[in-house]
């Protein structure tokens, strides 16, 4: 008979209620059509902030989430080199390590990319050889013989398009890549990856990008209508408003900046018409639930209990008035985004990348989050 510790214990019941509890509402969707789509859970668990649990029990800690995210039917996992300096991946590694077969019930998105030398200069690597060694390295540290979906991590300006789909279609040849995306991609860079990619027999799953009731430029610049064009479904990283940079919440954290308020009110009038057990945080997840590019938020909590709630938000049905109610509360120009902050002056925020308040009454510095896809400039996630 074998004893069990009373971490092992509490482990073992959290399994038996990913066996025979009811599941969640989140369903499974397939991210692109014919071969190259992927099948995948609706929501995502965003892996840039696992290496907070080393401090509660770090990959013990984190097995246990990942137990619960089977529970609510929550399968895609996000991760890329750069999350705490790739030691996110090394802990899902160590996750996964624990649990016998937890691996295999995982679709694994593994952005690479962006290179922080010692030399100040921080820049992209999209060439062949970088991404195949990327890839090595991953998969030793997951404990892995394969990651389901690779892709660059933002559009490298020196892109060889051809170098890039002979190095994807290797890396699928030898069993260690099945599906290949973007992240961070404007139209113009995706059509030619698509391109290159289409005369090897190949063809992009998904591409990630940035969007949230607070950043929704993707609406407007022509991502989306280019995903649902080619019906591709995209993954939304910061889908809460979240800052890959600061490490902050620049929605919920700031309730008392000018926009932020019209948000949240927004979000609180809707979430009172749903019902009395709804939440703000879930309607914002509901809002890009709805749009019809079939948008996968990547939640990026480590905390279960609001993984469970956050995901809760697939069981909400949206009206078109309450989503446009929402829309119009960001004050979002299709074409600019003004914004008077608390410097006294009007910044553009879609492409102002300097430091701002956004109202802050602490005056803390948050950065916008946003890249302009020419420049490159971070913070992307």
């Amino acid at each position: 008979m074998k004893v069990y510790g009373r971490g092992g214990l509490i482990a073992l019941l959290v399994l038996l209620a990913v066996v025979f509890e009811a599941q969640g509402d989140v369903k499974r969707i397939k991210l692109a059509p014919g071969p190259s789509g992927m099948e995948t859970s609706q929501i995502g668990l965003g892996g840039l902030h696992f290496a907070e649990l080393q401090a509660s029990g770090g990959a013990t800690a984190l097995r246990d989430l990942l137990l619960v995210a089977l529970q609510n039917n929550i399968t895609l996992l996000d991760l890329a080199d750069i999350y705490a300096y790739n030691t996110s991946a090394e802990l899902v590694g160590q996750a996964f390590a624990l649990q016998p077969g937890l691996r295999e019930r995982f679709q694994i998105v593994y952005k690479t990319g962006i290179v922080f030398p010692d030399a100040p200069v921080q820049y992209l690597d999209s060439s062949g050889q970088y991404v195949a060694n990327a890839v090595d390295i991953a998969l030793a540290q997951l404990g892995t013989t394969y990651i389901d979906v690779l892709m660059p991590h933002a559009p490298d300006p020196l892109l060889d398009a051809t170098e890039l789909v002979t190095t994807f279609k290797k890396l699928k040849s030898e069993g260690k890549v099945r599906y290949f995306g973007v992240a961070n991609y404007p139209p113009s860079k995706l059509s030619l990856l698509q391109a290159a990619m289409e005369k090897q027999q190949l063809s992009l799953t998904t591409s990630e990008l940035e969007c949230s009731v607070l950043t929704p430029t993707a609406l407007f610049d022509g991502r989306l209508d280019q995903l649902q064009e080619l019906g591709i479904a995209p993954l939304a990283w910061g889908p809460l408003g979240g800052d890959p940079l600061a490490g902050v919440n620049r929605l919920f954290n700031f309730p008392n900046g000018a926009r932020q308020g019209r948000i949240l009110a927004a979000l609180q009038e809707v979430a009172t018409e749903m019902g009395p057990d709804v939440t703000t945080d879930q309607v914002a997840v509901a809002w890009l639930l709805r749009h019809p590019s079939r948008i996968v938020p990547l939640l990026g909590t480590v905390n279960a209990y609001r993984l469970r709630w956050q995901a809760a938000a697939t069981m909400l049905h949206m009206t078109r008035a309450q989503w446009t109610q929402i829309m119009g509360a960001s004050a979002v120009s299709q074409y600019r985004r003004w914004e008077q902050l608390n410097d006294g002056e009007w910044h553009d925020v879609a492409n102002d990348y300097q430091k701002n308040t956004y109202g802050s009454p602490l005056g803390v510095d948050v950065p916008v989050g946003f890249c302009d896809f020419t420049s490159c400039t971070l913070p992307v996630r």
